[in-house]
């Protein structure tokens, strides 16, 4: 409900907050190469009703360099906060060595994956669907990135195979010289749908919005990777988020159905 400040009168707005899962309070135990005690939410979490996501590392580079989206709350975690998902705050202790970084933090976060996806499927009714999004924010080396999220998502299909679900892989596009290889590998791994978020519409507008992206790719680099995935995928199995108010509506709305002719 809503509550009147003035009258003290409580109205209702026919909401129904969905209900905290038993999994949220679960941990990992000793004994693993997790982190003992942390949270199994750092590593396989539950969005809203049916959505199984998996964060690949909490952060963006484009962050660390101050060339974020205009939109983007991402924020850095405090000093003493713990968590199990590795953070890309701390890639400045590997003099910014992605690899380096991720072989200091990957294995026990592979670890934790693996230990909480298999747990919430045994302990958790996901229904009435079961959609599963893995996702990344940018690295500025973008082959990294991808092999980060494979290795993810072959623990995950260790466990269950990712064609089973409503499954889609939410990252960078890959380089154009890899990008065949890459999305026939995330193909073959069971992804059922691919996404790169352009946000907005429109090459000024990318530029604007957008200025870590649209260093690293291109406006026209984002949509040629959108439709190249079709060819993998399928028609209506690729997907890119847009932010409402970035730009005027009718302008989004008129190159969302232009790409949505495309597939």
């Amino acid at each position: 409900h809503l509550l009147d400040t003035v009258t003290d009168e409580e109205l209702d707005v026919g909401i129904t907050p969905v209900r905290i899962r038993p999994y949220s309070s679960l941990r990992i135990p000793s004994g693993r190469l997790a982190t003992e005690g942390t949270k199994l939410g750092d590593y396989v979490q539950v969005l809203g009703i049916d959505r199984i996501g998996i964060l690949a590392y909490s952060g963006c580079q484009h962050w660390l360099n101050g060339t974020m989206c205009k939109f983007c709350d991402e924020n850095p975690k405090r000093p003493e906060h713990i968590s199990g998902m590795p953070s890309l705050n701390t890639l400045v202790d590997f003099d910014g060595d992605v690899s380096q970084w991720w072989e200091h933090y990957g294995p026990a976060y592979l670890d934790g994956i693996g230990y909480a996806f298999r747990t919430l499927l045994e302990t958790e009714e996901i229904e009435p669907h079961k959609h599963l999004q893995l996702m990344a924010g940018n690295l500025v080396d973008i082959e990294a990135e991808w092999k980060i999220c494979i290795q993810i998502a072959e623990r995950l299909g260790s466990i269950r195979g990712l064609s089973t679900m409503d499954s889609y892989l939410n990252i960078v596009p890959p380089s154009d010289e890899r990008r065949a290889v890459y999305l026939e590998r995330a193909k073959e791994l069971g992804f059922r749908n691919i996404a790169f978020n352009l946000e907005v519409i429109g090459d000024k507008r990318f530029r604007e919005v957008c200025p870590g992206k649209a260093h690293l790719f291109g406006y026209q680099g984002m949509i040629d990777s959108l439709k190249d995935s079709v060819d993998y995928f399928g028609h209506g199995r690729v997907r890119s988020n847009f932010v409402l108010g970035a730009q005027p509506v009718g302008e989004l709305l008129d190159g969302i159905r232009e790409l949505a002719e495309q597939g």
